[in-house]
């Protein structure tokens, strides 16, 4: 996914037109984690760092999930910040780059949200000037997991 110059993280009134990923999962779910994949640009032969943990690839998200009893979302249950990692190979970027990151939406007490049936992901920051840039307007892929709800 790359939205270009339109749709980077940040407000509507400095050019900037944030987006977010809305997911209609089809049924209610509870969920528990996400694997988010960033977009990569390092050739065909993929063994060059590319865009990997760098410039225009989300670097802090956060996510919320459709509250049925307040007709509306809920409270950002996390923002996450992807780590770069530091002191490694091109190739190292490159595996942990296509193998993804990973967050618990809930960190400090890993557990299930409550059931939903819709799922939002918003970009907050690019890995840009040390997370402080508006710059993020690629991202490959999205895996959420968690179980179906019961009841």
């Amino acid at each position: 996914m790359h939205t270009d110059s339109r749709g980077r993280t940040g407000n509507s009134s400095d050019g900037n037109m944030p987006w977010n990923f809305i997911i209609d999962l089809g049924d209610y779910y509870e969920l528990s984690r996400i694997i988010t994949v960033q977009r990569h640009s390092g050739g065909l032969a993929n063994v060059e760092r590319g865009q990997y943990y760098q410039s225009e690839n989300v670097g802090i998200f956060r996510l919320y999930i459709w509250n049925d009893e307040l007709d509306g979302w809920s409270e950002a249950i996390n923002e996450h910040t992807i780590e770069v990692p530091v002191g490694i190979s091109e190739i190292e970027f490159v595996k942990l780059g296509e193998a993804g990151d990973m967050a618990y939406f809930y960190p400090d007490d890993p557990q299930y949200t409550k059931k939903t049936r819709w799922f939002r992901y918003e970009a907050v920051k690019g890995f840009s000037g040390n997370y402080t840039l508006e710059d993020a307007n690629c991202l490959s892929e999205i895996t959420l997991y968690g179980r179906k709800a019961t009841n």
